[in-house]
């Protein structure tokens, strides 16, 4: 297996990614190299931030909780199933909160951003991973499949937003951002 070189830099301010069917929607600018092919681009490094991703059981996901983690930020990574993020926490201990997540479930979402609040006392960046797409022609698709990708893609994403903008704008915007930290 290939494992892919990472470098990533970010802008300061509140940082929302929403990755859909591997495209990227986003309110900030960023760079983001893997194995030197340049994905995206962007100014500024952030120094230590807490990160809150969902979908970090594999691809890009994975991707982005490896690259945050080795930088020396602190990451709460997300999966279905938790069992998935288990190297994470065995090779970067504290700096990680592995934390089981449907994004589909409203009430858990909440939750798991509740957590990784309490336990790093910010939220810095928030990426929007957790999806998957279907593989077909159009007609072949079902309406519950249609319902549970738009359930997961969409409304999840929705979900996990409303749940940390309050308390990513509480602690500041670009301007003030650092200074109503309490990590």
């Amino acid at each position: 297996m290939h494992k892919a070189a990472v470098h990533l830099e970010l802008v300061e301010g509140p940082v929302f990614l929403i990755i859909v069917a591997s495209s990227f929607i986003c309110g900030v600018r960023f760079r983001l190299v893997i194995s030197g092919a340049r994905v995206a681009s962007g100014t500024v490094n952030m120094a230590n931030k807490v990160w809150f991703i969902t979908g970090t059981s594999k691809g890009f996901g994975r991707v982005w909780a490896e690259a945050a983690l080795a930088r020396g930020d602190w990451v709460a990574a997300t999966a279905q199933h938790v069992r998935t993020l288990a190297p994470l926490v065995e090779r970067y201990g504290n700096q990680v909160a592995a934390i089981t997540l449907d994004v589909t479930d409203k009430a858990a979402v909440d939750a798991s951003i509740r957590e990784a609040h309490a336990r790093f006392g910010c939220l810095d960046v928030v990426i929007n991973n957790a999806g998957y797409g279907l593989f077909g022609t159009i007609e072949e698709v079902s309406e519950a499949e249609a319902r549970a990708q738009i359930e997961t893609n969409l409304f999840g994403a929705l979900w996990v937003t409303q749940a940390a903008l309050p308390i990513m704008r509480a602690q500041g915007t670009q301007g003030d951002w650092p200074a109503k930290r309490s990590r």
